[in-house]
């Protein structure tokens, strides 16, 4: 069975590529969260989610031996 040939690369930019939106995306709680409890919550949230996608990914490109 012949097997699909992946874009070299790839895996690695849409790891960066989220991290970055995510870091991004935490300046919007602030703009838009009624109290600062709420924006920080937010935005605590938004960076735990951008690191499980980096280190997610990143897990991914490993294998097995």
């Amino acid at each position: 069975m012949a097997r699909r040939a992946q874009v070299p690369g790839f895996r690695r930019i849409a790891q960066w590529l989220g991290l970055a939106v995510a870091l991004l995306s935490m300046i919007s709680p602030f703009v838009v969260a009624q109290d600062s409890a709420t924006a920080v919550s937010l935005a605590a949230m938004h960076l735990v989610a951008g690191a499980a996608w980096f280190f997610g990914l990143a897990s991914t490109g490993r294998r097995a031996r």
